[in-house]
This record gives structure tokens, C-alpha cells and sequence, in this order.
């Protein structure tokens, strides 16, 4: 990551869903600890600038505004890639549960397509 001579901005935005509201679906115990372990890495290691790395987790001591919901997710990766320039750095990160559902455009070979769980359970993909 830090080989390059002509580097942008560095950014990262870091999904940790511990948990979705739906039956079958077990309680990821170390989702958020994992997200926050790599934010200090990005951080300390990488020399992303502390403002520019986002956590977002289900979390009461945090906005709700970067709970996981599938509004403020969208909302998020929106603000990751606004204003990019050429030599802009993205890192995302998602620690959660997925899904698979049937493709309706017949366009994978498995038939599937596969989506992140947010903490609603909304599908995304």
C-alpha cells in the first residue's frame, strides 16, 4: 500500500454486524472486535488518517447514523468514493453474515447471487 510515490488520500470504511434480526442466524461473537483490531491496523500500520477510517457497528455509544442499516451502509460507501481523485486508496470491509439468493438476470454460473446481511437483515448485493 505505501510503495507507490504518487499517493491519494487513503480511506476505509470497516462494516461489523454482529448480529441480524432473523431466526437461523447466529451471533458472530467477534465482528465487532475483528473491525476494530483492523481500524487500528489500517491506522497505526498503513497510515490511514484516523478521520478517514469509518466503523460502523450496532453499537450505543456510537451515531446511530453508522448502525449498519442498509440506508446508513449505502450512505457510507457513497461518502467512501465521493471526491475521488487517480491515487485515491479504498479499503472496505465487511465482518458479518451473507446470503444467497436466486439470480433473476441468469448471469452467474451458479446460479446465485450473493449479498451482505445488514443488522435488519436486508440483503445487499
Amino acid at each position: 500500500m505505501e510503495n507507490s510515490t504518487n499517493v491519494g488520500n487513503k480511506r476505509a470504511l470497516l462494516i461489523a454486524v454482529r448480529s441480524v434480526n432473523k431466526k437461523g442466524f447466529f451471533p458472530l461473537q467477534h465482528a465487532h472486535e475483528d473491525a476494530e483490531s483492523l481500524k487500528c491496523l489500517l491506522i497505526d500500520k498503513f497510515n490511514y488518517p484516523e478521520t478517514n477510517v469509518v466503523l460502523m457497528k450496532h453499537d450505543v455509544k456510537i451515531p446511530k447514523h453508522l448502525w449498519p442499516s442498509r440506508a446508513n451502509i449505502l450512505e457510507q460507501i457513497a461518502k467512501l468514493v465521493s471526491n475521488a481523485s487517480p491515487n485515491d486508496q479504498f479499503f472496505f470491509y465487511y465482518s458479518g453474515h451473507g446470503n444467497q439468493v436466486t439470480c433473476k438476470h441468469h448471469t452467474e454460473t451458479d446460479g446465485k447471487d450473493e449479498g451482505i446481511l445488514d443488522s435488519t437483515f436486508a440483503r445487499h448485493n
